[in-house]
């Protein structure tokens, strides 16, 4: 099986120069065995693709240059090469993760830097056009009751009706004594206004809806496309602290949204009706934290279903 990678060249303190080719057995083999080999690079970015992602129907892959701020299209011109198309798009300050709109016709970009959510249109061939931001957090709706108190203790109120019974279960208990805490008059568990603005990623909604995870302000933004932007609709805020990553869809139409820094798994329930652009009234429903077999130091990293949405891999 064969591995495209990414990651950071020289302007962001790595070794890479470029989309890098691993091998894990026969590189066309649909199974992957045997350890990895690295092979020379498919391409030279001219900076640090830290994330990669394919467009949907074309050969084409893209690239989140983090250390230039831009984002930039790659065309495949054999097995494990390609070649620069189009131009780089700037979408702002680091950009960590591009995700390809399930119809091919635009990115969403989250920029770590400056918590920018970009939409960025794509030509017919799949070279990226012109970025237009969607509202930042430091804007206006961000200052008032949006999220607020209400939701944030709701939340946590149904984190704690789906612990076991006290005494059960040394994990839970633990568990609960924060969500206590948290829940103390004397707690603050609006986000802190001041705390800067990380996006982390983008997760496509059925209908055309898109979710964005902030760690700086811990909360899931939900956004529908107009025009050449985006448009927030919804807001859903998770505990201080946690530092909401990463997001993936369930076809039971939750969302699960791993936390970098608690190393907790939240679970999100649509609107009623569905996850459809345009509803409000997501809300959170439910939690849980990572393994025990965690180890000190450990980040979460990344969320995923099994092939059959059984189980969900943190």
């Amino acid at each position: 099986m064969r591995f495209f990678a990414g990651g950071y060249s020289p302007d962001m303190d790595g070794h890479a120069d470029g989309i890098g080719v691993l091998h894990a057995g026969e590189p066309d083999s649909a199974l992957a065995g045997v350890a990895l080999s690295r092979h020379p690079d498919a391409v030279a970015t001219g900076g640090s693709p830290s994330w990669l992602a394919w467009h949907p129907t074309l050969d084409v892959l893209y690239a989140a240059l983090e250390g230039g701020g831009t984002v930039r299209a790659f065309r495949r011109t054999g097995p494990e090469s390609f070649a620069p198309l189009g131009d780089p798009a700037p979408v702002g300050d680091l950009p960590c993760h591009v995700a390809v709109e399930p119809g091919g016709r635009w990115l969403i970009v989250t920029c770590w830097g400056d918590g920018r959510v970009v939409r960025v249109a794509l030509d017919p061939d799949g070279a990226p056009r012109r970025g237009v931001a969607g509202e930042g957090l430091s804007d206006s709706r961000a200052s008032g009751a949006d999220p607020d108190a209400d939701i944030v203790e709701a939340g946590l109120r149904a984190l704690l009706a789906h612990l076991p019974a006290a005494g059960e279960n040394t994990d839970a208990d633990a568990e609960r004594a924060g969500l206590v805490m948290s829940l103390s008059p004397t707690a603050s568990p609006v986000p802190d206004a001041t705390q800067a603005s990380r996006a982390h990623q983008a997760c496509f909604l059925p209908g055309g809806g898109v979710a964005t995870t902030d760690m700086g302000r811990d909360v899931v933004r939900f956004w529908r496309a107009t025009g050449d932007g985006l448009s927030e609709i919804d807001r859903v805020a998770l505990p201080p602290g946690t530092g909401p990553r990463h997001a993936v869809w369930h076809p039971s139409g939750h969302l699960y949204v791993i936390t970098e820094l608690s190393l907790e798994l939240f679970v999100l329930a649509p609107p009623v009706g569905g996850a459809d652009a345009g509803r409000r009234g997501w809300r959170l429903v439910g939690g849980s934290t990572l393994s025990p077999a965690v180890l000190p130091g450990d980040k979460a990293a990344e969320v995923a279903l099994s092939r059959e949405a059984e189980f969900v891999y943190a």
